[in-house]
């Protein structure tokens, strides 16, 4: 057996991350092949559980190249877990932190892909609700999508959690902070302020405390010096304080796929729902 143990019938072999949520592990079935393991922390509430329970209803409404698959899960144990396929490869956050700030082509093909998973949330219902450089992993065909940790269904019933945020300030949308109705436009936020991160190295809306960066984002004050020119029409349009001004992730996925022809970007076709 693993020194980490097991949770059901996986064997725990590595911690890969620690988030609002649990504790994220590589793990190996009975078969020997590797997982992702989502298990909650140690003291889990009623809350932590209906939040898993929307992680699990929202990735099985989405099958796209761009996403995660759900696996397995079992939300009845005493520390309920969440099986997803396992991807190869550095998270976004990771890969600029070690390489510097991404190419236009690299940047266009990554805007694009996750614009376009976006765009395949958005159609089954879905608001990702963190989307962030280290929810991104920079697959071998292209960027997925991972840890929809407070992801949030749009039929079913909205959750506060008086006092608690769950999220992460710089990538948050102003609308989240202000309390107001939280759609889709939320996630073409956070893909704007993750392109400006992979443009330019930089946290978007600055590296002080949590408060600083609430107010930044608040008051609209992002830094995107260094965007190429490019791209920054559609990153200051998705940025817009007002979401109904912001483009829709389906707009952004077509206007990045004419980009990428013309930067010479390695882009995937727009998947449909179901395809792999």
């Amino acid at each position: 057996m693993s020194k980490l143990g097991k949770v059901g019938p996986y064997n725990l072999l590595e911690r890969l991350g620690r988030g609002g949520m649990g504790e994220v592990y590589l793990a190996s079935t009975r078969r020997g092949e590797n997982v992702a393991l989502k298990v909650l922390h140690d003291i889990v509430d009623d809350s932590s559980r209906i939040r898993l329970e929307r992680e699990v209803k929202a990735l099985r409404r989405v099958e796209s190249p761009y996403v995660a698959r759900v696996l397995d899960a079992d939300l009845g144990c005493e520390r309920p877990y969440l099986v997803m396929e396992h991807i190869e490869g550095p998270t976004l956050l990771e890969t600029v932190r070690q390489s510097g700030p991404l190419s236009v082509p690299q940047l266009v093909e990554l805007a694009q892909g996750i614009a376009t998973a976006l765009a395949i949330i958005h159609a089954a219902g879905v608001v990702h609700r963190d989307l962030k450089p280290a929810n991104i992993l920079m697959g071998t065909e292209g960027p997925v999508l991972i840890d929809f940790g407070i992801a949030q269904v749009h039929d079913a019933t909205r959750l506060t959690l008086t006092g608690t945020f769950l999220g992460t300030p710089g990538y948050t949308a102003p609308e989240i902070f202000a309390d107001e109705q939280v759609d889709s436009p939320a996630d073409v936020h956070g893909w704007a302020a993750t392109v400006a991160f992979a443009a330019t190295g930089r946290p978007t809306f600055g590296r002080g405390t949590a408060e600083a960066q609430m107010y930044a984002v608040l008051n609209g004050q992002a830094d995107l010096k260094g965007v190429p020119v490019a791209l920054l029409p559609l990153v200051r349009a998705a940025l817009h304080r007002e979401p109904a001004k912001r483009p829709t992730a389906a707009l952004l996925s077509d206007r990045l796929s004419r980009l990428a022809r013309a930067t010479g970007a390695s882009v995937p076709a727009p998947a449909e729902p179901g395809d792999r």
